[in-house]
């Protein structure tokens, strides 16, 4: 699984969120509070899926340092956990930014502004580097294995249920469907189009990619949900059975499991965004066509260019050979 399926995830993966980020930052996308939230997503996702899935493939092939190195034993689970965090908080306050900007009521329609977006998404980084600064103080290497020693995984287990299976799934689902219900209470007074919709005297303005964008969410919040949910399982049997003697074949399977869990469903949960987008989102797939006609032109236009100099520059130096002659 490592070895065939995680570069083929490094790559698709990071490019597609890369490639995410630049559709959201178009012209139509980027002035809408929600699409700042997602590209702040987009870019954590890729910085842990290069780094996470590089140091693994890393430890295929070579002495892993998590046998060996203190240091990285602590950092890397650290920023693993604090990264994932960081991009679930910002993919919950997106389903919170689609039910205020589709609230009736004007203050809570007010946290829908890009300046209140930007400082939220810088809060929750600042909060996330900080609150997992536990992994670095507790995590140790014990017969060249990267552990939690003592009582440590089960406040670990606790930890992981909270900030995994618990706020983020409760949090996404709950706004993603009171965003829905607004805007089905929307669509009984107005049928909404391609053009500002204005409902009622509220002044609520929402445009057909508004609504492109919640349906991109909903499906982001599904998969989140399958794939985070393995993880504090995990961490639950672990810490439960801690003093269990258990056989060779039973640690083999919760080694695999811990895998699966932790790392394999996160993995493939942070790269699907851009096929899902363009599954379900015709918005999207417009922008990415746009996209996708201009850098093809831009390329054409370069190597173009490069030609017509090559071609000059031998036009130039035949000239000069002749004159010589």
């Amino acid at each position: 699984m490592s070895t065939f399926i995680m570069p083929i995830l490094l790559v698709f993966g990071s490019g597609g969120n890369i490639l995410n980020a630049i559709i959201f930052l178009q012209k139509t996308l980027r002035s809408c509070s929600c699409s700042m939230y997602m590209i702040a997503a987009y870019f954590l996702h890729t910085i842990v899926l290069c780094f996470a899935m590089s140091t693994t493939l890393y430890s295929l092939n070579h002495r892993d340092p998590l046998t060996y190195s203190v240091p990285y034993c602590k950092i890397r689970q650290y920023l693993i956990s604090a990264i994932f965090t960081m991009a679930r908080c910002c993919v919950g306050m997106a389903c919170v930014d689609r039910y205020a900007i589709t609230s009736q009521n004007t203050h809570i329609r007010a946290f829908g502004r890009p300046h209140i977006a930007r400082f939220i998404i810088i809060t929750i980084i600042i909060v996330w580097l900080i609150l997992p600064v536990h992994l670095i103080i507790y995590n140790t290497i014990q017969n060249s294995r990267c552990i939690m020693p003592g009582l440590y995984p089960y406040f670990f287990a606790a930890y992981a249920i909270i900030i995994a299976a618990i706020i983020p799934p409760s949090m996404m689902i709950t706004f993603s469907i009171l965003a829905a219900k607004n805007i089905r209470q929307m669509r009984r007074r107005i049928q909404p189009s391609s053009m500002d919709t204005i409902v009622g005297n509220s002044n609520i303005h929402l445009k057909q990619y508004d609504y492109q964008l919640l349906k991109m969410l909903f499906i982001d919040v599904i998969i989140y949900c399958i794939s985070a949910i393995p993880s504090p399982i995990y961490y639950i049997y672990a810490a439960i059975t801690l003093q269990s003697i258990k056989t060779a074949e039973q640690i083999a399977w919760q080694n695999f499991f811990s895998y699966l869990a932790y790392q394999f469903l996160l993995y493939i949960a942070a790269s699907t965004s851009l096929y899902t987008n363009l599954l379900v989102s015709k918005a999207f797939r417009k922008e990415f066509q746009v996209f996708m006609n201009r850098f093809i032109v831009n390329e054409q236009q370069f190597f173009a260019v490069k030609s017509n100099k090559m071609i000059n520059n031998n036009s130039f130096q035949t000239g000069q050979a002749t004159i010589q002659k």
